[in-house]
């Protein structure tokens, strides 16, 4: 697989004198296009590598699309694959903000919470003294 992807096409631009020039075949260009219009049609104002992979697998002509159909990326099923890997990086960080979003409880409010258990626990606290006075057991204080 590495060495049909190595190899120059018949579209791959000759390098010319003694400076290469970047330049893109018919189907890179066209690849590059089709990444452009995936990005698009999911509402995404930028290029991600998810739309670059559906640009290069819708693209009919280029090596690198027919390898990833031989290996089994069909357009319509990768498409709900990265879409549904978005939904769930979006709801992921949706609850991320929304539990930083949260406000950790005052200081205070710990204080006051530990006063109030310390206020129901102390019938029972004088019941175990009473019961330790009528058994005899030394004082612990």
């Amino acid at each position: 697989m590495r060495r049909r992807l190595d190899r120059p096409g018949v579209d791959a631009p000759a390098a010319t004198g003694g400076e290469a020039e970047l330049a893109f075949g018919a189907p890179a260009a066209a690849a590059l296009e089709m990444t452009v219009t995936e990005a698009t049609s999911l509402g995404h104002n930028y290029i991600g590598c998810e739309h670059l992979l559906l640009g290069l697998i819708a693209e009919p002509e280029g090596a690198a699309g027919h390898v990833l159909r031989e290996l089994g990326a069909e357009h319509r099923l990768t498409r709900r694959a990265v879409s549904a890997a978005l939904a769930g990086y979006v709801h992921l960080r949706a609850q991320t903000q929304a539990a930083s979003a949260v406000p950790a409880p005052p200081a205070d409010a710990a204080s006051a919470l530990s006063a109030a258990v310390r206020e129901e626990l102390r019938p029972v606290l004088r019941r175990l003294e009473r019961l330790e006075e009528h058994l005899g057991l030394p004082d612990e204080a």
